[in-house]
């Protein structure tokens, strides 16, 4: 049934450049506009207040969760969720450590080249204490440390069609 739904696709697509991508693309570009993806920057260990997500919860009703929620937010979060960019050639992966000054301050979420930057990026849950703009960190990639950078959200501006 897809195949010739697929087809029509792609073949009336052509004219406005339409054409296949995978999931490689979509993350790419959704590390770009600064988003998270379940299982890289959010898991159920992770509370809305961790991961740039605060705007979304409800504190007008009632529901599960709501007093864990009110806690987390009163105590202040231990890491949070940053982008950052890489001061050199390597990329730094999904689980690679974040280091500042020798002490391990955090771990990468996601990472990779932006075609549209021409830089390598990433998201990162770092020790709040160093998510300032422009604080200097180091990404540990194949047993080396490279220069990384805390930069504001989103990298690229979206643009729309």
């Amino acid at each position: 049934m897809l195949g010739p739904i697929w087809d029509r696709l792609i073949s009336e697509g052509k004219r406005w450049g339409l054409v296949p991508c995978g999931l490689g693309a979509r993350n790419t570009l959704r590390l770009e506009a600064g988003n998270g993806l379940y299982g890289h920057e959010y898991d159920e260990t992770r509370t809305p207040f961790d991961g740039r997500l605060a705007w979304l919860v409800n504190s007008t009703k009632d529901y599960i969760g709501k007093k864990a929620l009110e806690v987390k937010k009163t105590a202040g979060v231990a890491e949070k969720l940053v982008g950052f960019k890489v001061d050199h050639k390597a990329v730094a992966r999904d689980g690679y450590a974040i280091f500042k000054e020798g002490k391990r301050v955090g771990k990468v979420a996601s990472g990779t080249y932006s075609p549209s930057l021409k830089i390598n990026i990433g998201l990162a849950h770092v020790a709040a204490e160093y998510t300032a703009l422009g604080t200097q960190l180091e990404a540990e990639v194949h047993g080396r440390l490279v220069p990384i950078e805390i930069v504001k959200l989103p990298f690229t501006p979206i643009r729309h069609l």
